[in-house]
């Protein structure tokens, strides 16, 4: 089993990556993959922290774009209450939320899953981003 500068097996590693990704966020994120790509020269390592990067930027672009539906319609509609027509955001905001609930759940579970399954240096297929890997990373 190949390891890494540290000591820890590359599967451990990556999984490790995976994790925290999940619970700790961009920051820490980063400074593993600086590390990573400082310091260790396994590909599937370094195309699974640039994954692990990927999936949460793809999770922040989606959730924070959800959130400007309502704002956007906000604005339309006070606009439109200038004018007396009055208009509720409720549904639109309900739905908002669970789509936003949706991208999250997906996030969590791919995370989880590609944490485990690199603990035996596989990988969970995420075409989209899988595809922006191998164009942008080789």
């Amino acid at each position: 089993m190949e390891k890494t500068k540290l000591g820890i097996s590359v599967g451990f590693f990556g999984a490790m990556v995976f994790l925290i990704a999940l619970g700790g966020g961009m920051t820490p994120l980063l400074l593993l993959a600086g590390y990573v790509f400082f310091k260790e020269e396994n590909v599937w390592l370094k195309k699974n922290v640039v994954k692990a990067i990927a999936v949460l930027l793809v999770y922040y672009i989606a959730y924070y774009a959800l959130g400007l539906i309502p704002d956007v319609l906000g604005v339309l509609f006070d606009t439109l209450g200038l004018f007396g027509a009055q208009v509720s955001l409720s549904f639109i905001n309900n739905l908002v939320y669970i789509l936003r609930d949706i991208v999250a759940l997906l996030r969590t579970l791919v995370l989880l899953l590609s944490g485990l399954s690199a603990l035996n240096m596989g990988t969970i297929k995420v075409a989209f981003i899988d595809n922006l890997i191998e164009k942008h990373l080789n």
